[in-house]
């Protein structure tokens, strides 16, 4: 099915209504960025930050996640929505890779959070590197031990909060930044991931003289993509396929590694490669 479609992947429903699977999939794949830097003053980087934020408030279900990536660390702006207006929305931020430093202005600031990913102890001044003080003292302000790490991902729960934080970054230099959301914002330029379609042979693995051909379809994804796009291309891929199986396997590019936050078995973030099997007696079956 995916060789009969194939040419339309470089196409989207901009050109075509159809609501075909493949050109679901295709539309997923678009997000917008901020201009490359030099072309865009700081100035001009804080508007379209502003203009991102209010979109996200005025219509979450068009901006379900925005990413800010800064030099030390990324900011993920995630709305969820439980109609298509703004009204009864969740809205929360991540912050990866944070340090001792950034916490404490964050609670000097009053931007209440969490660390639901750093190790549960009953005393933290069971942490090696916690200073032990006097008083009703917080976790997140008193240990360095997860800086910089997958445990140190910070949890910003509650629209005053997460506004508060977005304060606080836009009163930041902003300089070298990247921001990428999936609808238009001021400053930004539309881009796409890059699609390519191959068949490729293989065998099955039996003895050489008794090696059945077995032809393969492969669809290359290469860019920026964003989470709300990936369930969009799993079911497509499914109505695609049919009744055959499938699977999916992604790794981080130099161009996204920023972007995640690959936890290796040691329990430390590194880049590696993830994937999805799809059988269509079993489901999605993750490795």
């Amino acid at each position: 099915p995916l060789r009969n479609h194939g040419s339309l992947l470089s196409l989207t429903s901009l050109c075509n209504s159809s609501s075909e699977p493949i050109n679901r999939l295709a539309d997923s794949l678009m997000y917008w960025e901020i201009v490359s830097a030099g072309q865009t003053t700081e100035d001009q980087f804080k508007q379209a930050f502003t203009s991102a934020f209010r979109l996200q408030t005025e219509a979450p279900h068009k901006y379900p996640f925005i990413y800010l990536n800064l030099r030390d660390y990324t900011v993920v702006f995630k709305v969820l929505a439980k109609r298509a207006n703004s009204e009864g929305c969740k809205r929360v931020a991540v912050v990866t890779r944070s340090y001792l430093g950034l916490r404490k202005i964050m609670h000097n600031e009053g931007v209440e959070f969490s660390l639901p990913l750093a190790p549960q102890v009953h005393s933290w001044s069971e942490l090696p590197g916690t200073a032990t003080t006097k008083g009703s003292d917080s976790c997140h302000l008193q240990t360095t031990t997860v800086d910089k790490t997958w445990q140190s991902a910070m949890l910003v729960m509650g629209i005053a909060n997460v506004n508060r934080l977005f304060s606080h970054l836009l009163s930041t230099s902003l300089q070298g930044a990247s921001m990428y959301a999936p609808s238009a914002f001021v400053n930004a330029a539309m881009r796409c991931s890059t699609l390519r379609f191959a068949d490729v042979a293989t065998y099955t693995n039996t003895a050489p003289r008794e090696r059945v051909a077995k032809q393969i379809y492969k669809l290359d994804i290469t860019g920026v993509v964003m989470p709300s796009a990936w369930s969009i291309i799993l079911s497509s891929l499914v109505e695609i396929m049919g009744d055959d199986g499938f699977a999916v396997a992604f790794k981080e590019t130099s161009e996204t590694a920023h972007l995640n936050m690959m936890v290796s078995k040691q329990g430390s973030a590194v880049a590696g490669k993830k994937g999805v099997r799809f059988d269509p007696k079993l489901g999605f079956i993750y490795s």
